[in-house]
């Protein structure tokens, strides 16, 4: 008699299990948008409830994460089909989003679909917005964190830098050469040495 209650109970929760995993009626496809970092998610309402209510909402791995909160499907028609967009945040590595439907009504009931996400260049800083920086003969500036080539010095020119430290295209000014200044002093010291002593000398043989 007991044996027979635990195999009638093992029937009731695996039948249990069995309605709680039913198919939801729907079908859900989902791509991501690596220019919006965003998924597009599709629902389309295949023999479901049209008075039923649904979640729709993503978990992510490697630092994604979705923005906001999920967002609610109600009132689709049969045969009818809706677009969410999930806006996606973050990422350390490309990783993947499990996009989820939920039933409102029946939170266990769940279709999923999973979505490889790229990190986008947006999400690694790569400079500062408006800063300068020199490759070669070229004078880049940071514009939409990337270096663009703004400027290219010709052949008669260098780069050159303000006072603020800002690169610029420019003649190199000539700058004062102290080794020949020295050189001149040590020559012209000599020469005075030499005229000094042969008029020393010179007044001591008279």
């Amino acid at each position: 008699m007991i044996k027979e209650k635990g195999i009638l109970f093992i029937l009731i929760v695996l039948l249990i299990s069995f309605i709680s995993a039913q198919d939801l009626g729907l079908t859900l496809t989902a791509n991501y948008d690596s220019s919006q970092s965003q998924i597009i998610a599709t629902i389309k309402n295949i023999d479901a409830n049209p008075q039923a209510s649904y979640d729709v909402y993503a978990i992510c791995t490697n630092g994604f994460s979705q923005v906001g909160s999920s967002q609610r499907v109600s009132g689709l028609q049969i045969s009818s089909s809706e677009i969410i967009y999930i806006q996606i945040s973050g990422g350390t590595s490309n990783g993947n989003c499990d996009v989820k439907v939920t039933d409102v009504n029946l939170p266990t009931n769940t279709l999923s679909v999973r979505v490889p996400v790229l990190v986008s260049s947006s999400a690694i800083k790569i400079c500062d917005e408006g800063d300068k920086s020199v490759l070669g003969n070229d004078i880049q500036e940071c514009q939409n964190n990337a270096w663009i080539t703004i400027n290219t010095c010709i052949s008669t020119e260098k780069v050159l830098r303000d006072d603020n430290g800002k690169p610029y295209c420019g003649l190199e000014k000539n700058k004062f050469n102290f080794g020949i200044l020295i050189y001149i002093f040590i020559a012209s010291l000599i020469v005075f040495v030499i005229i000094w002593v042969r008029h020393f000398n010179s007044k001591k043989k008279k």
